[in-house]
Parts: structure tokens; sequence; C-alpha cells
């Protein structure tokens, strides 16, 4: 029995060190569990930003879509507008012109 007791004894400067290693564990492993809880809410903020990032991404390319449309229609519009058929459809619209032997009626 003896022989169990001082095994079971330890010094004092054994057991401070004991303590300070305890210590030191638990520090490392809040430290550890502040750094993990930080990367969390970090990636979760990132993937957010992300899906807006994405959603804005699409609407824009969505605009580039319509705005090269618009582009060609105004090229269209340019090349009639060079033609002499807008030119008389002009004529006839706006300044109300008609071609020799034309008969025109007018609605009582």
């Amino acid at each position: 029995m003896n022989a169990k007791r001082q095994k079971r004894r330890v010094s004092f400067g054994q057991r401070r060190r004991v303590r300070t290693h305890k210590r030191s564990m638990i520090a490392i492993g809040t430290v550890l569990v502040l750094m993990i809880i930080t990367l969390t809410v970090s990636g979760m903020s990132l993937k957010a930003k992300e899906q807006q990032s994405i959603a804005r991404e699409t609407k824009l390319e969505e605009q580039i879509k319509q705005e090269k449309a618009r582009t060609a229609q105004i090229e269209d519009m340019e090349k009639y507008a060079d033609t002499d058929a807008y030119v008389e459809e002009i004529a006839r619209e706006k300044l109300h012109l008609v071609h020799k032997n034309e008969i025109i009626f007018k609605a009582k």
C-alpha cells in the first residue's frame, strides 16, 4: 500500500506544471473555437455577397442583351433612313406632299 501512495504523491512543481498545462490547453481550445466561429460567420457573409453578385451579373447580362437588340434596331433604322422609301414616307406623313397625278380624297 505504501508503494501506491508514493506513486500517487506528486510534487508541488509537477502539480503546478499540470495546472499550467491545463490552462494553456483551455486557452488554446477557446481561441480555436472563436476562430472557427469567426470563419463560419465570415463564410456565410461571403456566400450572401456571392449570391448578390451572381444576381447582379445576371441582371447586367440581360441589360447587355437588350442594349444589343436596341443597337441593332437603331442600325437598321439608320440604313432605312438612307433609302428613298424613307424620304418619301416622311414627305407624305410630315409634309403632306404627294406625287404628280395623285388624287387626294378628304373625309367630310
